[in-house]
């Protein structure tokens, strides 16, 4: 009976071992499977890092190669600071030696003359014998006619004498006239109605000042094809032209007042050897069109003078004196403002940093960059209560082409490509960066001048 029981127990010990042997079979194959899991998490884990890595590495060069782009961008950009500070130095160089030539010149002319007038003076206390006139002096005075005695040299002073001081008088009444308001000369180019609040509404042809509805009674390519005609006339252009004292590199400023109808404005004459900056300027306003009357100017057009006379145009001897040469072309605008100087601090209420910036992006937006921006460009307008940006003889278009997805330019002239479009588009940011902090020195400058 012992004898069974314990073989009982002993074979139900061998079943619960047999039992226990099972599970920690299948508790260890569980195990494996998990152990096999995890690795394979892991080798996934390790691909997504490795091409995390990639992608940061070629982000990485990227970044570098636009840096390299960046600083060659730079670099050039202060390459051609410099030529153009060089070019500028030259051009004054040139602008002294040509106004020491001309004094010089002018020196001997006088001397000349001076000595011919002793003689003639000397000549008519002890005889009536004529003098033949020295080397250098015309024997003709401007109509033609003969200077041979020192008495019909006296009467055609006297004349001149005369006629210059009607001129003055005549000029004197016609320049008083203020400048047209910003919205008016708009009408006249746009084709809008004339502004009932400008200064000058009644040469306008306006018979009701009240009437904003009443269109300009000229339509403005007739109005800018008939203006030179005014200007080719000398007792017209003496009495509608007065100089500014303004008077830069390449050109000088007028006020201009047109006869007929009344129209008053600036005018940015050009010397014949700055053509190429002349029509350049003309195109940039173009582009500036949507902005005129408020940050920039009103371009009322561009024109020639002269073109088919054997004589250049000559207002008041200006660039006699300053350029030696005449006035070929004109940039007819609105009046841009007043400058930002402590005298003019009067006109000058409504100043802030944030109306320069303004302009400035306003400028921006169109495509185009200054490049010019020192304080005697930046200018405050009463009329408009803003900064309003002049002179763009220097500035250039902006390059506006967006940039291709990557991966659909494949062929290498392409990517050449690109590759120069980014560089044009980082170093055209960097420069209107630049030009932003300009524009903040010459407003912070213009307001500590004004009311520090």
């Amino acid at each position: 009976m012992c004898e069974r029981t314990e073989k009982n127990a002993l074979s139900q010990r061998l079943k619960d071992n047999e039992r226990l042997v099972q599970e920690k079979d299948r508790a260890l194959q569980q195990a494996q499977e998990t152990i096999k899991v995890l690795q394979h998490l892991i080798q996934q884990s390790n691909q997504q890092t490795q091409e995390k890595d990639g992608i940061l590495q070629r982000v990485l060069q990227q970044t570098q190669e636009k840096d390299v782009l960046l600083q060659q961008a730079l670099k050039r950009e202060r390459r051609a600071r410099k030529g153009k500070q060089r070019m500028q130095r030259e051009r004054e160089s040139e602008l002294q030696h040509s106004q020491e030539t001309n004094s010089a010149s002018q020196r001997v002319r006088l001397s000349t003359l001076d000595e011919y007038l002793g003689q003639c003076q000397i000549v008519r206390n002890t005889s009536s014998k004529e003098v033949s006139m020295p080397p250098g002096i015309s024997t003709t005075d401007e109509t033609g006619s003969s200077r041979a005695t020192h008495r019909t040299q006296a009467k055609e002073s006297k004349t001149k004498s005369w006629n210059r001081s009607d001129k003055e008088r005549s000029r004197g009444k016609t320049l008083n006239m203020p400048y047209c308001s910003q919205k008016c000369l708009l009408g006249l180019v746009r084709g809008g109605p004339i502004d009932a609040t400008c200064p000058n509404v009644a040469f306008h042809r306006c018979r009701n000042k009240a009437d904003s509805s009443t269109p300009h009674h000229v339509d403005h390519s007739e109005w800018l094809r008939d203006l030179p005609k005014q200007f080719e006339d000398e007792n017209a252009s003496a009495r509608s032209v007065a100089f500014q004292g303004i008077v830069g590199d390449t050109g000088a400023i007028f006020k201009v007042t047109d006869l007929k109808w009344g129209y008053t404005f600036m005018a940015k004459a050009t010397i014949g050897i700055h053509w190429h900056l002349f029509h350049r300027e003309a195109k940039i306003y173009e582009r500036l069109e949507p902005i005129q009357g408020e940050y920039v100017p009103v371009f009322l057009g561009a024109v020639n003078l002269d073109k088919d006379k054997d004589r250049d145009f000559v207002w008041d001897g200006i660039f006699d004196a300053y350029c030696s040469s005449d006035v070929k072309q004109m940039i007819l605008l609105s009046w841009g403002g007043v400058p930002l100087e402590r005298d003019q601090r009067g006109q000058l209420g409504g100043l802030s940093l944030e109306k320069g910036v303004q302009a400035l992006q306003a400028v921006h937006d169109t495509g185009v960059l200054h490049r010019d921006g020192q304080s005697g460009h930046v200018l405050y307008n009463p009329e408009t209560n803003g900064i309003m940006l002049v002179d763009f003889e220097l500035s250039y278009f902006r390059t506006m082409t967006k940039l291709a997805s990557p991966g659909q330019n494949e062929d290498n002239d392409k990517a050449l490509e690109k590759t120069a479009k980014m560089h044009d588009l980082a170093r055209e940011t960097e420069c209107a960066a630049e030009e932003m902090r300009e524009m903040h020195c010459v407003m912070l400058g213009a307001l500590k001048a004004v009311y520090g």
